[in-house]
């Protein structure tokens, strides 16, 4: 099926869309069945177009196809009831590799979520697509995957057990296609999907990704802002290749053998307070000295509200929290007219137009973010992701002296 702009008819048969068969659908009603099954997506062009579930043809569509069905789904739907989508191509056909099956990496989410509705979020379904995939995937491997308890759902034995497995095919896959990659021309290209938390999205990531394409101008980059467990919510969906993330406890362990995760640097943080503070004018303080203040921190259960809860835990108090800001300029204004005082990492780029001061802190622990890449387990080598790990080990290196070599 060339992408050369001439009609192509599509086939995609034995996959069993029962919700299909002698109905007719409109064209989201076709797509979210035939998304359910995992099969394949429509793009529609025209606002009449309908799919059967036998025999009939659609036109004025575009198909994303993903590949030939399985023996053990063929075989589940006889060959009189197996049905027939046709779809006459128009504009171009884009091809979904799905070599793992994707309700494995469904029933993984499930796994980290606890519930059926967060791990349809976050891999982009409904909760009755993903309820539908668990039941199907079940009667195939003929075992109870997962277990109710009380409003939340749990992996069983037997789920885990498919899962380790299903990890070491994951990891194969990702090497294979490194290995793979050696074959082409040594040039890099293709794309990178690069995700970051908010400052290194604002320095570090941008000045890689200027690196990259200075030095692979035929590779594609993409950068997205995100919190640091949603970051590896989307590497599990494959969503995204390579993560910078603050480790926190809310991030998979670097013992987990479904990511690779590499330390990247040692981000200080400064205590920043208004101009009238007493301790205002200091060189150096220590994080102690501000165990009687108001605190301003962040919304909890969010990256940066763990680090400084922590931080302030180890220098031996608990925080007074007066406010939670999750933006540095309403942290940085609420600091500047003497609501409390804050921890803010080094690179963060405060507003000019608030009056605070930044002090560094001195002591025998200084807090600190430890900043950390991640990828798939296998896919590091995979000369895109390669070409990025050392783009951002560059801009480290070279660019931001301020921060510290991590040492493990």
């Amino acid at each position: 099926m060339a992408r050369d702009g001439v009609e192509h008819e599509v086939l995609v048969r034995g996959h069993g869309v029962e919700a299909g068969l002698g109905a007719e659908l409109g064209p989201a009603e076709a797509r979210q069945v035939l998304l359910d099954e995992g099969l394949v997506a429509l793009l529609t062009t025209g606002s009449d177009s309908k799919v059967r579930g036998s025999d009939s043809k659609v036109r004025d569509s575009a198909v994303v196809s993903c590949p030939p069905p399985s023996p053990c789904a063929a075989s589940r739907v006889s060959a009189a009831r197996h049905p027939e989508v046709h779809l006459r191509f128009i504009h171009e056909i884009l091809y979904v590799n799905c070599m793992i099956d994707r309700r494995l990496k469904v029933l993984q989410a499930i796994g980290r979520h606890g519930t059926v509705t967060l791990a349809a979020e976050v891999c982009g379904l409904t909760p009755s697509a993903v309820s539908h995939q668990m039941k199907t995937l079940a009667r195939e491997v003929d075992v109870v995957l997962l277990e109710h308890v009380g409003r939340s759902v749990r992996l069983t034995a037997a789920a885990e057990t498919l899962l380790s497995h299903a990890g070491v095919l994951t990891t194969h896959w990702e090497r294979a296609r490194a290995d793979l990659a050696a074959h082409r021309a040594s040039e890099v290209t293709g794309s990178l999907r690069l995700c970051g938390f908010s400052t290194a999205a604002a320095v570090v990531a941008p000045a890689a990704l200027t690196r990259l394409r200075a030095k692979h101008p035929a590779l594609r980059v993409h950068l997205r802002e995100t919190e640091p467990a949603r970051a590896f919510d989307l590497l599990v969906a494959g969503d995204t290749d390579l993560v910078v993330v603050v480790a926190t406890p809310g991030i998979p362990p670097r013992s987990d053998p479904a990511f690779e995760q590499r330390p990247l640097y040692l981000e200080p943080l400064d205590l920043l307070v208004g101009p009238d503070h007493p301790l205002a004018d200091r060189g150096a303080v220590a994080l102690s000295d501000f165990a009687t203040d108001q605190w301003i921190v962040g919304t909890p259960g969010r990256a940066y509200h763990q680090l400084v809860m922590l931080a302030c835990t180890t220098a031996g108090f608990h925080p007074a929290v007066a406010h939670h800001a999750d933006e540095w300029d309403t942290g940085a204004a609420l600091v500047a007219r003497g609501f409390g005082v804050a921890l803010v990492p080094r690179l963060a780029n405060l507003p000019a137009h608030h009056e605070t001061r930044r002090i560094p802190l001195a002591g025998p622990s200084v807090p600190a973010r430890h900043v950390l890449t991640a990828s798939r387990a296998g896919a590091s080598t995979q000369p895109a992701i390669a070409a990025g790990l050392a783009a951002l080990r560059h801009v480290v290196d070279t660019e931001l002296p301020d921060l510290a070599q991590p040492r493990y």
